[in-house]
């Protein structure tokens, strides 16, 4: 087990402890002062709706978004014949069409609020990814 310690100004002390992962174990515990939480403990301490987008960002992160598509997918474009730089341009491309929705949801989140600006976002996704399954 590996142990650090932050230290701060006078008596503020955060210790992290990192163990190897065991099954039904956190792979790491937080310790402050004398209160210890897991990571486990905090995502149950969340709100539901909370838990509920975090899961769905992470297992959308994982496949669709970045996960090992991401990775196929360069490697295809590759086997096609293509250049490292074309790879990255393809990238690049594909990050910046993440941006620019994201200036319109920042001002719909800020003029509407954050629940219905996701709750749309969710709707267009879903959308999105049925008509992509026509092509």
């Amino acid at each position: 087990m590996l142990q650090y310690q932050l230290q701060g100004r006078g008596h503020d002390r955060r210790h992290v402890c990192v163990s190897w992962p065991q099954i039904g174990q956190s792979i790491v515990k937080a310790s402050y002062g004398d209160i210890n939480v897991s990571s486990l403990t905090a995502f149950r301490r969340l709100n539901r709706n909370v838990q509920l987008f975090l899961l769905t960002a992470g297992l959308t992160g994982m496949t669709v978004l970045g996960g090992i598509f991401g990775v196929l997918f360069n490697l295809f474009i590759l086997r096609l014949g293509y250049g490292t730089e074309f790879v990255g341009l393809v990238n690049a491309t594909g990050l910046l069409a993440f941006a620019a929705p994201a200036l319109l949801a920042g001002w719909l989140g800020s003029r509407w609020g954050t629940r219905p600006t996701l709750i749309l976002g969710l709707i267009i996704t879903a959308i999105g990814y049925g008509l992509l399954s026509f092509t």
